[in-house]
């Protein structure tokens, strides 16, 4: 499996789950036949899918190839429920209207801005916040200014296409993904018991776009039990810290801000920081890993780990004192925030919502402005020139949510759609 943020929540969480003596199996798509197979003591199924996508799939506008195994499987395991997390390439929100069909209850759990935002980032024309709400001309038109196109032209070429009658359709598939958002969340609403928002952020999109309570659910993220009883057991007293040890663990994506991040720390003298790099290389990005170790080969301050797993990472945070997180798209709510906190370890991030909603600038960690450079250089710097912050600031985390917390929330939603 891989060891994204989400893959570790579905893991957590059907781990969580089993303590309840809830029988589970997780259904993900896998290149090639369908095989069923023991991982860390969950059941796997996998059903086979196309090793490569068509641009349609890419962009969720279409049945994706490989649903009607999915809705074999579906039928053969007979769930009481079925649980959705996110959507994408091999599952989307026809896969979730072939479960209700089959007047199976079905849960959605929503993991990614772009579920919701084609940008991805709820910032309209890039310049002023948007509250998620989907508006099919509005968003084709921020979307077409997000791919180049300047605003003053966008709008104008969207409405002159409304206005002529051009079906979307008939444009390129990546382009007509602003009105079939529209037409997948209209999927969801109809076709899902209750949704899940992982944060305040996402609950309000959802809820701009019609998905109310009591369909609509806040359940915030967790993270395993044992990485909070490593992070407790760590040593508190930084008092000593000459070289402020800095660290990034997830993956090894462009969207993540690798490039920035390594751009920004060339400004810092390394004689007064070191840098721990923790991620495996991302399938069919791995050129993309080669870059940024070449850009990094001779910089002696920067250690590239590759990847671990949940096991072994305790073991690397332990060593680390803060935390960076570049991301130069939005996050939704960041597992590695939780990852550091139960270790005490504070965060630099950039403010996209989802990290801004996490870390408190000035309490907990400090926020730069996303995308900018100098900003997060401005921030490394402040910490190297005043280490006692470090201190300061893993004084005022406070307790970390666990996942066996959000097991038992998801068991009474469970139990409540079951009952009903």
């Amino acid at each position: 499996m891989n060891s994204g943020g989400m893959e570790v929540y579905i893991h957590g969480l059907a781990k969580s789950l089993q303590k309840s003596n809830i029988e589970v199996t997780l259904l993900i798509s896998d290149i090639g036949a369908a095989r069923k197979y023991l991982y860390d003591g969950l059941q796997i199924q996998t059903y086979p899918i196309p090793e490569s996508p068509t641009s349609s799939e890419l962009n969720g506008l279409t049945r994706p190839r490989g649903i009607e195994e999915f809705e074999s499987l579906v039928r053969i395991g007979s769930p009481d429920l079925v649980h959705f997390h996110s959507l994408g390439r091999a599952i989307n929100a026809y896969c979730i209207e072939v479960v209700s069909r089959l007047d199976i209850p079905v849960v959605l759990t929503v993991h990614r801005t772009t579920n919701i935002c084609i940008r991805s980032d709820f910032n309209r024309f890039g310049t002023e916040a948007c509250n998620g709400k989907v508006d099919r001309d509005v968003c084709l038109a921020c979307f077409l200014s997000f791919k180049g196109l300047p605003k003053s032209i966008a709008q104008p070429s969207v409405h002159l296409m409304s206005k002529l009658q051009i079906r979307l359709n008939n444009l390129l598939p990546s382009i007509n993904i602003a009105n079939h958002k529209f037409e997948e969340i209209k999927r969801i609403k109809e076709n899902t018991q209750t949704v899940i928002a992982l944060s305040k952020v996402t609950f309000d999109a959802l809820q701009a776009n019609g998905i109310d309570p009591p369909k609509l659910k806040l359940v915030s993220q967790g993270i395993s039990v044992d990485m909070i009883n490593a992070g407790s057991d760590r040593k508190s007293d930084n008092s000593e810290l000459n070289q402020i040890s800095f660290g990034y663990w997830g993956r090894i994506h462009p969207e993540k801000g690798i490039r920035m991040m390594i751009k920004a720390i060339q400004f810092i003298d390394p004689k007064e920081h070191s840098l721990t790099i923790i991620g495996a290389k991302v399938p069919g990005l791995e050129g993309f890993y080669a870059e940024m170790q070449h850009l990094t080969h001779d910089m002696e301050s920067i250690k590239w780990v590759g990847g671990c797993s949940q096991q072994q990472l305790p073991s690397y945070l332990s060593d680390i004192d803060v935390l960076i997180l570049p991301t130069v798209t939005n996050e939704m709510a960041p597992l590695v925030i939780l990852e550091a906190f139960a270790f005490g370890i504070p965060v630099i991030g950039s403010d996209c919502t989802g990290i801004s909603s996490m870390v408190e600038h000035g309490r907990t960690g400090l926020l730069f402005e996303q995308g900018q450079v100098s900003e997060l250089t401005n921030q490394l710097r402040r910490i190297v020139n005043n280490p006692e912050l470090v201190i300061e600031f893993s004084k005022n985390i406070g307790s970390v949510r666990s996942l066996d917390d959000v097991g038992r929330d998801m068991l009474d939603i469970y139990q409540e759609i079951l009952s009903s």
